[in-house]
Order: structure tokens, then sequence, then C-alpha cells
């Protein structure tokens, strides 16, 4: 049951990453900002090669007009689920 928890913590960060991707893309860039603030406080002592954390580092913390296209252009890790 813990595989599965944990499992979907992962995947709902994955979702709210996608989220300030989309944000960001629709120049929503307050809105990115807060979802990627939180992301970096729930994710402060995780792993730094976790493919989550990698992808939150490339994002620049400052809301600038020519980092969209960049992020839009970068696409997430695939899910890996758990199969039983």
């Amino acid at each position: 049951m813990s595989d599965y928890v944990g499992s979907a913590k992962v995947y709902w960060m994955r979702v709210r990453l996608r989220l300030a991707q989309l944000y960001r893309r629709l120049d929503r860039d307050a809105e990115a900002l807060e979802i990627e603030a939180e992301l970096r406080e729930l994710l402060r002592y995780a792993d730094p090669d976790l493919w989550l954390v990698r992808q939150l580092e490339a994002i620049p913390t400052e809301s600038a007009p020519e980092s969209a296209g960049v992020l839009s252009s970068r696409p997430l890790a695939p899910a890996r689920l758990a199969t039983r």
C-alpha cells in the first residue's frame, strides 16, 4: 500500500508541474511561480537527481517572457505506474 501512496504523491507533483508549465504558456506567470515555489518547498530534501527536481531547477525563478517558449517545448518525464 505504501508504494501506491508514494506513487500518488509523485503523480500529483508531476501534474502540478505540468499545470505550472501551462500557466506559463498562457502568460499567467504569477500562478506558475506560486506552484513552482510550492513544489520546491515540498522537494527541498529530495535527491537532486530526481527528474522532478531537475525539471524544477531548469525553470528560472524570475518571470521572463522568453522562458515561456523554453518551458513549453520541454516534455515531462513519463509516469511510471505500478502494475499489480
